[in-house]
């Protein structure tokens, strides 16, 4: 459902994000990186990074949607950026989002979100079977 959600989020990001929002998320994925070290504060930015893209959407259903989805995926335990090589592939997966919504691509956006969600999910599922 997170892979939906924020496929429709990113692509409609590229439509709708303001230069400022855009420069906030390149801001907030550096922040993350800065933070490789902690897992815990990168993932608070993270969840930072997510809500900009969202609120860069300019849609009330789907920022509302996604903030109960992540309210029920904190069941699941902790963050999944537990180690540096794990936010590196993050950050660079960030990167390509904010470069399909700066270039006001919402099929790549979309896709790159998708990526992203789906990269996350592997790596939750690897973390939790072994």
């Amino acid at each position: 459902m997170r892979v939906v959600l924020e496929r429709a989020a990113a692509g409609m990001a590229a439509k709708h994000a303001s230069a400022a929002e855009i420069d906030t998320m390149v801001d907030l994925n550096a922040q993350i990186f800065a933070a490789r070290a902690d897992a815990r504060a990168a993932s608070a930015i993270n969840q930072d990074f997510h809500r900009c893209i969202y609120l860069a959407s300019r849609n009330r259903f789907l920022l509302a949607s996604a903030r109960a989805l992540n309210n029920a995926l904190m069941l699941l335990g902790p963050t999944t950026l537990d180690d540096k090589a794990r936010i590196k592939t993050v950050c660079q997966q960030h990167d390509k989002i904010i470069e399909a919504i700066r270039s006001a691509d919402d099929d790549d956006a979309g896709a790159a979100a998708a990526l992203h969600l789906e990269t996350s999910l592997r790596h939750r599922l690897k973390v939790q079977h072994t």
